[in-house]
């Protein structure tokens, strides 16, 4: 899967942030740490090398305004780095995915994103 296929995702469950809670941002960041083990679970050297964990959402990591989401970002910590990007959510709209991460060590990431868009647009 690629990003861009993650964000039409997004787009095709008709999700804007408007459907973002903090109660939601807590639920995808359980799931991305699911897919994150079961990655690490599979054994492959490029899972077991990264050993990626969720960060903790800190409180200027999500932003809402009049009670209403603008702007937020989960991240994830490896055997090497601390905080990098999993998925953020900018002012303008656009969503990103492991900026810094490879497109094979992304995809837990992907996968639990998509996962999420298609619970949270069930309600």
């Amino acid at each position: 899967m690629t990003n861009d296929e993650a964000r039409k995702h997004f787009q095709d469950m008709q999700l804007d942030y408007s459907k973002i809670t903090r109660l939601q941002l807590r639920k995808l960041q359980n799931m991305i740490e699911a897919e994150l083990i079961d990655y690490l679970e599979k054994g492959t050297m490029e899972a077991l090398q990264m050993d990626m964990t969720i960060a903790s959402i800190r409180k200027n990591d999500v932003v809402f305004e009049d009670g209403k989401f603008v702007c937020g970002q989960i991240q994830v910590n490896g055997s090497y780095f601390s905080r990098r990007e999993a998925v953020s959510f900018n002012r303008n709209g656009f969503i990103g995915f492991g900026g810094e991460l490879s497109t094979k060590n992304v995809q837990p990431i992907l996968t639990a994103f998509c996962k999420w868009c298609t619970k949270i647009s069930i309600g």
